[in-house]
């Protein structure tokens, strides 16, 4: 398990306020897994993020659960984006204590942001990136109904999409359906190496 006093508080501004994992506060355990679920409202990502959180028995950090957690409105302003995501990495830093398997669902959509995972999971060996992407005609069809935790609608998509920053490094690219969700699973699974460990 992680020492507390082990681990460095570092405070800067933006997006910088949570702490960095160095190698030395891991015990080497190498195994430990961070996966970035990312992508649109509407690409299917958080149902699909919750399911293989479920199977990798990974604890499962999702954006929208943080912000109605920790927020009473669930605003989408930059502001409140940024308090979301700070709230994410302190929540995944715990989890990293108790040496868990860590699986991220949020939309992620501008490089600073993904790039603090890389930065601040540093140590650790098993980071991925997974995009889930979709149709638009399907993603207009899921975001004008009432979802349990988002209220992303159309006009947030469409908004999102305009600012959203592609991820330039390699990474795995999954396109959602209605009726595909196994299939989507299994071919994470093979990515992740997770039959082999399971």
């Amino acid at each position: 398990m992680i020492s507390k006093d082990r681990l460095k508080l570092v405070c800067r501004k933006n997006w910088r306020k949570i702490t960095i994992i160095t190698k030395d506060s891991i015990n080497n355990n190498w195994e430990i897994m961070v996966v970035v679920v990312f992508g649109l409202p509407g690409s299917g990502k958080s149902y699909f993020a919750w399911r293989l959180a479920k199977i990798m028995r990974a604890v499962y950090i999702s954006s929208d659960k943080v912000r109605i957690e920790n927020f009473k409105q669930k605003k989408y302003s930059e502001k409140s984006k940024k308090m979301v995501y700070q709230r994410m990495m302190k929540v995944g830093i715990e989890a990293l204590k108790e040496n868990q398997d860590i699986v991220f669902d949020g939309t992620f959509y501008l490089r600073k942001i993904r790039k603090m995972i890389c930065e601040n999971f540093s140590a650790l060996s098993n980071i991925y990136f997974i995009e889930v992407l979709a149709p638009e005609g399907l993603i207009k069809e899921r975001t004008q109904k009432k979802r349990e935790f988002s209220d992303a609608n159309y006009d947030v998509y469409r908004k999102l999409k305009k600012t959203f920053e592609p991820m330039r490094s390699p990474h795995l690219q999954l396109t959602s359906s209605n009726e595909n969700l196994k299939d989507m699973i299994q071919t994470a699974m093979n990515h992740l190496r997770l039959n082999e460990k399971l």
